[in-house]
């Protein structure tokens, strides 16, 4: 974890994507650092990935003081205000350090002892305030826009409507 952003927590699996078991981890970090409580909640937007909605992750929000809201499937994109804003930029931030790393280490491939490098790079440039308050905007959550989307911007929804 070299390199990695301050405060940061890390885990990983064998196909690198989230599991049911990595993900009551990343839930221990929210509540270590946004120190929330039953009496104390917090807001947490997600996808409905099984990891996000296991028994053991719904009871470990509830026992926490995290409030979970689900977006329906195929609306991340509009409605996550982190995916409008802050990973648009992490990604694009995220590319850059990795171009300029293989261009500063020619004939060498980025392993995973570097990532958390680079990944700490990207992070400064785009978990800022003016980028995470611009998401909620965008997404209509804060200012609350009813406006924003017409019922053809979810209309790819419609098709796992359960």
């Amino acid at each position: 974890m070299n390199g990695a952003p301050p405060g940061r927590g890390g885990s990983g699996s064998a196909k690198g994507w989230m599991t049911s078991d990595i993900f009551p981890l990343v839930l221990e970090h929210v509540v270590k650092h946004a120190r929330c409580t039953k009496e104390r909640p917090i807001l947490q937007i997600e996808d409905n990935h099984s990891s996000h909605v296991s028994t053991q992750a719904i009871q470990y929000c509830k026992d926490n003081g995290i409030v979970v809201l689900t977006l329906p499937p195929h609306t991340s994109g509009k409605l996550q205000p982190l995916d409008r804003t802050v990973y648009k930029s992490f990604k694009n931030y995220y590319n850059i350090a990795c171009i300029d790393w293989v261009v500063s280490n020619p004939g060498q491939t980025i392993g995973i002892s570097i990532i958390a490098q680079l990944v700490g790079k990207a992070f400064q440039l785009s978990f800022t305030q003016e980028n995470i308050v611009s998401g909620f905007a965008a997404t209509g959550i804060f200012p609350f826009n009813r406006l924003l989307y017409t019922d053809d911007d979810f209309l790819a929804s419609a098709v796992t409507d359960k």
